[in-house]
């Protein structure tokens, strides 16, 4: 996308100078390089939630990015994080209606998040799950006494998720969900930084097919239903990139060294009410990322390069910061 309005234009060129910090040039280069968006979108966006600069940026002073995020997060509030997103509305060019019904979906949760402040003992809900997936007694919880609480785990994880779009990825495009490290593997393949940011927390892995998130939807929403990420999808992020045109699903940028099966899918969906029969794991996970953002993202865009022929897309950034 190229700006539209000068507040935008005079933004992405503060924060795509080379002195800027690396987070600062991805969110400037993934506007720059997004491709699907439709125009009056990127219109209503601009000129609905323009950041407020300071006077400095108007002389080419550098800024931060700060200006930017508290609009977009305003724009979220507004068009994304409601009843029917932005994102599922009709025009998308980053629609996906032809996705299979039959693919499997692979989907992980913040539980910790979920139930902060609840009833629901967290530090139960291991011994619940391995009491229903086993169907014995576990930890001195009968199967029925785990279903039971994890049900009501699942009812609290309902309640306090809004109706943002759901980031989700190919379960056969994924072979570490079957690993006993899936936790922490799922979160580097699929760029999910923040929560590989040292601090613990309870991960739940739900796998689940397109069309149960289809079926209960009206007929006339479900062709919209399922999208490619995009920039105005989502939090702004350097661990987000967008990819090259004619592409079929948005693709994650890897936290660590190239993966041999290559970058993940990633595609977004209207809000799921999960169920027991959805839920394949939990695990709790205490990890941090220490990989250089740089890095990754050439290392990804090199990849996106080579499968989509488009070699003219994207920029590398690392030559510009001085990453080794």
């Amino acid at each position: 996308m190229q700006p539209l309005t000068p507040p935008f234009a005079t933004l992405l060129d503060n924060l795509n100078r080379p002195s800027a910090p690396v987070g600062h040039q991805a969110m400037a280069d993934n506007f720059l390089w997004e491709n699907r968006v439709a125009e009056d979108r990127q219109r209503g966006y601009e000129t609905g939630y323009p950041p407020v600069l300071p006077r400095l940026a108007r002389t080419k002073a550098p800024v931060a990015a700060a200006p930017w995020t508290a609009a977009h997060g305003r724009y979220l509030a507004d068009r994304i994080r409601r009843s029917l997103p932005e994102t599922f509305q009709g025009g998308n060019p980053a629609g996906l209606s032809a996705i299979d019904e039959g693919i499997t979906l692979v989907r992980l949760e913040d539980l910790d998040w979920a139930l902060a402040g609840s009833r629901v003992p967290a530090d139960r809900l291991l011994d619940a799950f391995a009491a229903h997936s086993e169907d014995r007694d576990r930890g001195g919880m009968t199967p029925d006494e785990g279903r039971e609480l994890l049900a009501k785990a699942l009812r609290r994880l309902h309640r306090m998720r809004d109706a943002r779009p759901v980031f989700a990825t190919l379960r056969d495009c994924v072979p570490e969900a079957a690993g006993a490290d899936w936790a922490e593997a799922l979160c580097r393949r699929l760029g999910l930084a923040h929560y590989l940011d040292g601090r613990r927390r309870l991960l739940a892995r739900f796998e689940y097919k397109v069309g149960e998130v289809l079926r209960p939807l009206p007929r006339a929403e479900r062709p919209d239903a399922f999208s490619q990420p995009t920039l105005l999808d989502g939090d702004l992020h350097g661990w987000f990139m967008p990819v090259p045109p004619g592409q079929d699903y948005g693709r994650a940028v890897f936290l660590g060294p190239a993966p041999g099966a290559g970058a993940a899918p990633e595609i977004l969906h209207r809000k799921k009410l999960y169920g027991l029969s959805d839920l394949k794991g939990l695990s709790y996970l205490e990890a941090t990322a220490t990989e250089d953002l740089a890095q990754c993202r050439d290392a990804h865009l090199e990849r996106l390069r080579t499968a989509s022929g488009a070699g003219a897309f994207g920029r590398f950034l690392a030559y510009r910061t001085g990453s080794p």
